[in-house]
């Protein structure tokens, strides 16, 4: 990991097997707003966001399925 990335994952302990790491089954389309910008994927509980400031804060919000999911 750099500076100026970030990896997002999300998951959860509901559902249908494993939904947390780099090979789980997909929860649905996913968004990741993140430094003003709205990342999408469609495949992964994960997003590699790249182009960041360092020593900056970066609040973030992921929405799966068009729902909010989790912040932070």
């Amino acid at each position: 990991m750099q500076a100026r990335e970030a990896w997002i994952a999300w998951g959860s302990t509901r559902g249908r097997g494993n939904t947390i790491g780099r090979d789980s089954s997909p929860l649905g389309p996913a968004s990741v707003e993140l430094g003003g910008k709205r990342h999408q994927t469609t495949g992964r509980n994960w997003m590699h966001v790249t182009g960041l400031r360092p020593d900056t804060m970066y609040p973030f919000r992921v929405l799966v399925n068009g729902a909010p999911f989790g912040a932070g």
